[in-house]
């Protein structure tokens, strides 16, 4: 079974997990290093993703597909299937 853990890795490559971890025997892991918490900006600007994800919905809002119920929509496209 895979389990996610926030770390932080320090300048001298240690990883410091942010909670206790107890572990039976050894295991294989992945490390996936993502921004420096030196350049962390508080106040980010929404990336190009983030942007284009929002003018999608944006424009889906306006379809006459989606104008109802969204639990109505989703019991309906679910019922599809039977």
């Amino acid at each position: 079974m895979m389990r996610s853990y926030e770390a932080e890795v320090g300048a001298d490559g240690k990883v410091r997990l942010q909670e206790p971890l107890t572990l039976h025997g050894r295991h294989r892991a992945v490390v996936i290093v993502l921004e420096s918490l030196d350049s962390v900006d508080t106040q980010a600007q929404p990336t190009d993703d983030v942007r284009g994800w929002r003018r999608f919905v944006g424009i889906m809002r306006d379809t006459p597909h989606f104008n109802a119920d969204p639990v109505a929509i989703q019991r309906a496209m679910r019922d599809e299937w039977d």
